[in-house]
């Protein structure tokens, strides 16, 4: 399996439990009082808050497959991607208060240029990586 479909999967996944999360705690009460009144998780905020962490999960072991058949800093200069992809799902994710502004839209950029030049073509030889996955 080519690492690209497993890190293109941890930036997706990334991205989801990052707005989930978010989704759940605009709707939660204060963290202070989930103890004192757990029924609150119970509800679509526990829901989105449970797939949040499930989408952590599943990106961890995603990327561990990864890092696997990637080098170390073209995969991570990628997942930086997420940044981006959360920033724009977040613009448009009801109560997150997430705005567009041409600061933070150059911020994107800078990002994405980023990681296309870290991510793209390569001078010499590639490092042989030793596939422990």
């Amino acid at each position: 399996m080519n690492g690209l479909l497993p890190l293109g999967l941890s930036i997706l996944l990334t991205t989801l439990a990052q707005l989930s999360l978010r989704a759940a705690l605009v709707r939660l009460p204060a963290m202070a009082t989930w103890v004192s009144a757990p029924t609150a998780l119970f509800g679509t905020a526990g829901l989105l808050l449970a797939l949040g962490i499930l989408c952590y999960g599943l990106s961890l072991l995603a990327w561990l497959a990864a890092l696997a058949r990637l080098p170390l800093g073209r995969a991570y200069a990628a997942l930086g991607l997420s940044y981006v992809f959360v920033h724009l799902g977040a613009a448009w994710l009801p109560g997150a208060a997430e705005s567009f502004t041409p600061w933070k839209t150059l911020g994107v950029a800078l990002v994405v240029a980023g990681v296309a030049l870290v991510g793209g073509p390569r001078s010499g030889a590639a490092p042989t990586l030793r596939n422990t996955l």
